[in-house]
């Protein structure tokens, strides 16, 4: 429900200590005897390594029971990687709304009583509006689109009564709110009195041709912005 007040009311390099591996006979891959102590550059270790103990890395040994098909390592399937690519949405009204609320552009001209669409620089359309009498003038400045709705229900400012969509509904067919106090709404609008269109009549809002106000609901969105000039 509108309450019209113009119409009616987001490295580490960390180098190990570089062995004198040469000291070592036979290689460090062999096996080394039982119970030896091993002096490595000034390093000593009691540890007792077994036949099966390479120095190494140290390597659990072999148990008899185990047989060759325990020694091959198992395949691992590599995880499939998931596309860093993202997957294309089908348009949404969202992302329309959002390329609208960018490229489209409303100018409202009060000298002239007409409203301009603008696609960046390029003009689109205008259209003859009826704009706020003397002492409810239409207010100045930069606004956005707040506000749609298609087939409006009006709430009579002093009576309180509900007009319903219709012939008679002073809002006409379509709303485009770009101002709001909380209570009282101010927009681009249809009229029941086309005659009316191109005078100062209103309490503010911005009447249109039913025809008009149609086309130019369906090209523009929320947070399009709105620029009103005297």
């Amino acid at each position: 429900m509108i309450f019209c007040f113009g119409s009616a009311g987001l490295l580490i390099s960390a180098k190990l200590p570089q062995l004198k591996l040469k000291q070592l006979t036979p290689e460090i891959s062999q096996v080394l005897p039982a119970t030896s102590r091993l002096t490595i550059a000034g390093l000593s270790t009691d540890k007792t390594l077994t036949k099966t103990s390479s120095v190494y890395p140290e390597l659990e040994p072999l148990s008899s029971e185990k047989t060759a098909s325990d020694l091959v390592e198992p395949q691992v399937t590599p995880k499939r990687l998931k596309s860093k690519i993202p997957k294309v949405l089908p348009a949404t009204s969202y992302f329309t709304d959002a390329i609208a609320a960018i490229t489209y552009q409303v100018v409202v001209d009060l000298s002239d009583t007409t409203v301009y669409l603008y696609w960046g620089e390029q003009l689109l359309q205008s259209h003859p509006v009826a704009i706020g009498k003397p002492g409810w003038d239409t207010p100045t400045g930069s606004f956005k689109i707040i506000r749609k709705q298609p087939n409006p229900i009006w709430k009579e400012p002093i009576t309180g009564e509900l007009i319903p969509p219709g012939p008679d509904n002073p809002l006409g067919e379509r709303w485009i709110g770009f101002w709001s106090d909380g209570h009282h709404q101010i927009g681009l609008h249809g009229t029941d009195e086309e005659e009316l269109i191109g005078k100062a009549v209103s309490h503010g809002c911005l009447r249109m041709l039913n025809q008009d106000i149609k086309q130019l609901y369906e090209q523009v969105s929320l947070g399009t912005p709105v620029i009103v000039r005297n």
